[in-house]
């Protein structure tokens, strides 16, 4: 921290930060990840109850085979030697054909998933998605039949290998039925204890440690515009060069950039073109530059 705090860097309009500063408004500070998160997730329960859509919560964990520990601790006889991250390749696998028979059949779902780690360090999914009321069933019967593709038939696989909730409204909202489940991901705020009983800020590092050791990405949106271009435009709007954005000539840049800067995900999303739209279709794209380099010895242009 101390080098953070005695560390600065300028820019091109001559402002000079720390890096303590920098850190303590990006991302990479867990308040701030938890408080991105959860106004995306707000966000996503918007645009839903605009469009009537209904919530689900899923749950999909992987074959017995892949645990090295019973739920009790002892070791499992079963146990094939499936490391953390090769488990969460199979989960990830698994829903990568989910979402192709989804898009074969034009069913659109949308939303966030969390992946967490058991007691045994096996990863299993949690999804907070969003989706039309007419195909609540269809989608339910999707996951359930490529969560047990793999050893569907052992004891136990149609119990757990996939569940679903429905999001009752009168109950809670979506996004805080989902909020305990990022924080003791992120950082364990607001929480006492975790699901075993231990401090649930210590677990959350635990957690955070696990996640880079076997390089699994813990969060990721489903049918989202990105948030690169959201996080620009935040940083646009911040800027001289917001003076040049004219609201008639570019009107989804303009609006956008408002979203953005006011922290209004679910009007980013309608700017962006809705939900389930690919990035190559959305009005506003991350703009990557591409290096040149020439061969002073060939003469010859590599890019």
């Amino acid at each position: 921290m101390h080098y953070l705090e005695s560390t600065y860097i300028e820019n091109d309009e001559g402002q000079r930060y720390s890096l303590k500063e920098l850190y303590d408004v990006s991302v990479s500070n867990p308040k701030v990840r938890r408080a991105e998160l959860m106004t995306r997730i707000k966000g996503f329960e918007i645009v839903a109850q605009q469009m009537g859509h209904i919530g689900e919560f899923y749950t999909i964990t992987t074959p017995s085979r892949m645990h090295a520990r019973l739920k009790k601790g002892r070791a499992n006889p079963k146990y094939d030697g499936t490391t953390p991250d090769q488990a969460h390749k199979h989960l990830t696998t698994m829903f990568e054909r989910i979402r192709a028979k989804l898009n074969r059949q034009g069913l659109t779902i949308y939303g966030i998933r969390v992946v967490e780690p058991n007691h045994d360090g096996t990863p299993h999914w949690h999804l907070l998605i969003f989706m039309e009321p007419a195909i609540r069933n269809y989608v339910r019967s999707i996951f359930s039949d490529y969560a047990l593709c793999v050893d569907g038939n052992e004891p136990g696989a149609k119990k757990h290998r996939f569940t679903a909730v429905a999001i009752d409204s009168k109950k809670g909202s979506a996004a805080g039925y989902v909020a305990k489940y990022v924080a003791k991901n992120i950082d364990g705020e607001d929480l006492e204890k975790d699901l075993y009983g231990n401090d649930a800020k210590q677990s959350a590092k635990g957690i955070d440690t696990w996640a880079s050791t076997y390089n699994i990405r813990q969060f990721q949106f489903i049918g989202s515009p990105s948030v690169t271009v959201w996080r620009e435009l935040r940083r646009l709007a911040n800027s001289k060069q917001s003076q040049d954005i004219d609201p008639i000539k570019s009107p989804a840049l303009y609006q956008a950039m408002l979203a953005a800067d006011t922290a209004d995900w679910d009007a980013y999303v309608m700017v962006m073109g809705g939900v389930g739209v690919k990035a190559k279709d959305r009005p506003i794209q991350s703009l990557y530059s591409q290096d040149e380099s020439i061969d002073i010895n060939t003469c010859l242009l590599y890019t």
